[in-house]
């Protein structure tokens, strides 16, 4: 293939640590013509011949801006930055982009035919669907803290609309980049071709916060579209999950981690901050390490070597270390584990008394329900019997009739905290957001509206009504 470097920002002088190129067009050939615009990094010596491996990150914002002056709109996937087209977050056009991008760093003269992925957040929530594909040349991925499932991990939770982050989300940081949308902010570059009418912006447009209302279901093509198979992925994985991001990426981090269908994978645990902990010189040090092993084959630890490394490593939160102090947080116990769930985890129901206490002792009887919500796939091989598995498909939805009473199963993602004696863990039950869900509040109009779920829920106990929570216990001996 050819390059056209569509900007005079070339620099290849000896001053330069590197040789810098910007807005180098990438053609797309998979499923749709047009171009991706990237700047590229590379050793003086390519120049010379000398082949090295290549990172590669593709997202939303970004691309031109240092992370000392960052401002979260700019960068260059389809149409986002320089990079003409739709719009459309996340979507099968935007992972087909990705795809091309891939295969083109593998074939430069400058590259050794492997490629890595690195970035956090939507730079990592796009790793898992690219890899995936396998495309030719993708030799390791590190997706440090990024969602996995679009559906259960970020748009609706438990089936229902997680609206107010996406919407803070999309305008602060998504549209105000637009390809051919005028830049207010003097350290955002115009794009290359000009502004674009106001007609043409609103057809290249695909309105998440619209789509994600309007689309309910993941049979609808629009979320069907967008699912993959976590078991395609080949490539080594090094999946880094933050105990902090429970809203967003844990769950997507630690799922992708058990169904990949990678022989060499990883999952590391961190705490604090979302965006610092990625820059700490200790986490810079293990992805180089990682990408050095599956990239250069320069393997200092035994990420290649089979058992060498212990695949789960896990970061003990116990006591009050306060909050985003990475000094602080430092004091937490890291230890490595064979396996995620850890060995010898008893699942255990506690069952809820009227009393609001907990006990591990049932009542007897038989449950009495005249219906289940939102059903549960035992047949799944996502299933398990403390991780129920649901289609959310339109075929199971099923009319409420008042007076009824139904049972229903809540998948709870997963967490970690160390509960010292004397202390207690509270189990919260509520019809609405209660204030640990942040920005993550689940309350549009249309997807809960107030005749439907202003009413009243009431509770059963009792023999034949019983109530439980599953929880992981862990004997001593294995903590």
């Amino acid at each position: 293939m050819s390059q056209r470097i569509s900007s005079i920002n070339f620099r290849d002088d000896s001053s330069f640590p590197y040789i810098y190129e910007q807005n180098v067009d990438i053609p797309l050939h998979t499923y749709e013509t047009g171009l991706i615009r990237a700047n590229i990094y590379r050793p003086h010596d390519t120049v010379t011949g000398a082949k090295y491996p290549v990172l590669v990150t593709y997202g939303p914002y970004g691309k031109d801006v240092p992370y000392s002056d960052f401002r979260k709109p700019s960068a260059d996937e389809r149409g986002i930055g320089q990079s003409p087209g739709l719009l459309d977050t996340m979507s099968q056009g935007t992972s087909d982009a990705f795809f091309d991008v891939v295969e083109w760093s593998a074939e430069q003269e400058w590259s050794t035919g492997k490629v890595g992925l690195l970035g956090i957040s939507y730079y990592a929530g796009t790793q898992w669907r690219v890899a995936a594909r396998n495309p030719k040349g993708l030799a390791a991925i590190i997706p440090w803290e990024g969602m996995s499932d679009y559906y259960r991990d970020r748009c609706r939770h438990g089936g229902i609309l997680s609206n107010h982050f996406i919407d803070i989300w999309w305008r602060g940081q998504v549209v105000v980049n637009q390809y051919g949308r005028p830049r207010s902010n003097p350290k955002i570059p115009p794009t290359i071709e000009g502004t674009l009418p106001e007609e043409e912006l609103q057809r290249n447009l695909q309105d998440q916060r619209i789509d994600n209302v309007e689309h309910r279901y993941l049979d609808e093509e629009y979320y069907a579209s967008r699912d993959y198979s976590l078991e395609d992925i080949r490539v080594p994985l090094l999946s880094v999950a933050n105990w902090g991001g429970i809203l967003l990426h844990l769950r997507g981090n630690v799922e992708g981690y058990v169904h990949a269908g990678s022989e060499f994978k990883y999952l590391h645990f961190i705490t604090g901050r979302h965006d610092l902990p990625f820059y700490y010189q200790e986490n810079a040090s293990l992805q180089k390490s990682f990408l050095d092993a599956f990239l250069k084959g320069e393997d200092n630890r035994g990420w290649a070597v089979p058992g060498k490394i212990p695949p789960v490593s896990i970061l003990l939160r116990e006591g009050d270390v306060g909050f985003n102090d990475g000094a602080k947080e430092s004091v937490y116990q890291r230890r490595g584990e064979p396996s995620w769930p850890l060995p010898n985890t008893v699942y255990t129901r506690y069952y809820l008394l009227p009393d609001r206490t907990l006990t591990d002792s049932p009542s007897t009887g038989a449950l009495q329900q005249t219906g289940c919500l939102s059903k549960v796939d035992t047949t799944h091989p996502y299933h398990r019997d403390y991780l129920p598995y649901r289609s959310y498909s339109s075929t199971s939805v099923e009319p409420l009739v008042p007076g009824e009473v139904y049972n229903v199963t809540v998948e709870i993602w997963p967490t970690n905290v160390v509960v010292s004696p004397g202390n207690r863990l509270v189990f919260e039950i509520a019809g609405a957001d209660t204030q640990g869900s942040g920005v993550f509040t689940h309350d549009h109009p249309k997807d809960r509206p107030e005749s439907a779920f202003g009413g009243r829920n009431e509770i059963r106990f009792g023999v034949g009504h019983e109530n439980y929570v599953t929880l992981p216990v862990i004997p001593s001996s294995a903590a």
